[in-house]
């Protein structure tokens, strides 16, 4: 295997500018540079150097040039050549300007020219190195566990920077969350007191938030479009779509006495079409054909389902003895999933309600906190409990075999989210070293490792748009982050 050539060398000018710069004079090398710029403005390694003379003068006290070399830096991007010595110099310089969202899907498959077969693309992944540190090549490179004699033959395609791994991958750089490593934040997409992220409309355009009522977001400005008075709402617990989108679930509790209740709304009326007063629900899930829907009860280890053309109750059965904790609706329509606390997932006969199959974890003492369907009819499980390694575990959702597991951390699975048509699993609630992140997997390996991000606060919710472009993350600290999966970089709020 041969290496990837190095970038073309600097032309006499900049090559004179970064002689001046390493003297301490990097006002002449500004001076020169902005010359040169003015006769080649299309130069690579001008922009390049005069990008690297103005961070010289940031850290030497004066901020205000970071902006300057920030714009270097994008003019820089636009003109970078294909030459894997580039890649090298745009991630320094990216750690340095805080701007390595920047490089996230910039370069092709061909990133360095290395083709990276599947075993090698997990262990590089899974890599575990301080931040700021390059791998060169045939460094040996460790994991946290144990030392590896591994030997990257390569130029300069990984390095770790703000908190993520950069690699040169097949289909393109993944970037991979090193625990314990805070990666570069930026503005929340919202802030909302006590609120909790319950689902994206069928179409993608609206992202529907609870808390003290219920607000439906646009996802393209971040603005609040319409919201139900609270007067009338009360607390929600839980909010979901039809499938088809012309009705929504929402179940909470209103006015001192925490009267419960479960509503029934026309989405485009914005007005209840039933009202099912002292009825409490603390998860809900929809029938594909939305026509009818199952809500559980934590404390009354219940599974009701109900008829959403008439708001009546179809059949209620006791699910789980400790406390029921998730329920998710097969995609065929055949079968009704719940997991609760005496450590087991159960499946039941949507139609009558009788049990169909059940797994146990309780030999291994796990919990098992949630459950969701993907498109295709497996069943996704969390699995484990605090302080001891936890999972998301792939099922056949007619037998309840498992097909496949990967680790998520140590501390317990409490959110899960399944179900995009392109086939992501996203799970949070571990914990490493007090670490908080969610993790996403795709479903094509049962499962694969694909991103990770750490996050400010423990994770209570989080949906796909219908699509899979798009990842919404509610934290209970109020804020939410949304994520664009396309590109693997988060969409900053208006502020």
């Amino acid at each position: 295997m041969t290496e990837p050539e190095s970038a073309p060398r600097e032309d006499a000018t900049a090559q004179e500018a970064r002689r001046l710069m390493a003297e301490g004079a990097c006002d002449r090398a500004i001076a020169l540079l902005a010359r040169s710029l003015r006769e080649s403005p299309e130069s690579f390694h001008l922009r390049i150097a005069l990008c690297e003379a103005y961070l010289r003068k940031r850290d030497a006290g004066e901020p205000l040039l970071g902006k300057l070399a920030g714009k270097e830096f994008e003019a820089a991007l636009r003109l970078a050549p294909a030459e894997a010595g580039t890649h090298k110099t745009l991630l320094e310089l990216a750690v340095r300007l805080g701007a390595t969202e920047r490089l996230n899907g910039l370069y092709s498959g061909e990133w360095a020219g290395l083709p990276f077969a599947a075993d090698q693309q997990k262990l590089i992944m899974s890599l575990s190195v301080p931040a700021g540190r390059v791998v060169r090549p045939g460094m040996a490179v460790g994991t946290g566990h144990r030392r590896l004699g591994y030997r990257l033959a390569i130029a300069m395609v990984l390095l770790v920077v703000g908190g993520a791994v950069w690699v040169g991958l097949k289909k393109g750089p993944y970037p991979s969350n090193v625990p314990g490593v805070a990666a570069p934040r930026v503005l929340p997409w919202l802030r909302a007191e006590n609120c909790s992220v319950q689902g994206f409309s069928v179409d993608g355009r609206y992202l529907a938030i609870s808390g003290a009522g219920l607000k439906i977001y646009e996802v393209s400005t971040g603005k609040e479009a319409f919201s139900y008075d609270i007067a009338d709402i009360g607390t929600v617990h839980t909010a979901s779509y039809s499938p088809d989108g012309r009705l929504m679930a929402v179940a909470g509790s209103l006015g001192v006495n925490d009267r419960a209740y479960i509503r029934i709304y026309d989405v485009q009326a914005r007005e209840p079409t039933h009202n099912l007063q002292n009825r409490w629900a603390s998860e809900i899930a929809w029938a594909p054909d939305g026509k009818r829907f199952a809500s559980i009860v934590r404390s009354m280890s219940k599974l009701q389902v109900w008829d959403a053309q008439n708001g009546t109750a179809v059949y209620e059965v006791v699910c789980h003895g400790k406390g029921a904790d998730a329920v998710a609706w097969s995609p065929d329509g055949k079968c009704i999933v719940t997991c609760g606390r005496d450590a087991t997932v159960k499946a039941w006969d949507s139609a009558k309600g009788t049990p169909m199959w059940s797994v146990s974890y309780a030999e291994e003492n796990a919990d098992v906190s949630c459950v969701a369907f993907t498109p295709d009819g497996r069943l996704v499980a969390g699995v484990g409990r605090w302080a001891q390694s936890t999972r998301v575990e792939v099922l056949d959702g007619e037998k309840g075999t498992v097909l496949g597991s990967d680790q998520a951390g140590r501390g317990g699975v409490n959110v899960l989210a399944a179900g995009s048509t392109a086939g992501w699993i996203a799970a949070s609630g571990s914990h490493e070293d007090g670490v908080i992140a969610f993790r996403l997997w795709t479903l094509k390996d049962n499962p694969m490792f694909r991103w990770s991000r750490q996050m400010e606060n423990t994770v209570n919710s989080m949906a796909f748009t219908p699509d899979g472009t798009r990842l919404a993350v509610g934290l209970v600290v109020g804020l939410v982050h949304l994520y664009d999966l396309t590109s693997f970089t988060e969409i900053p709020g208006k502020g």
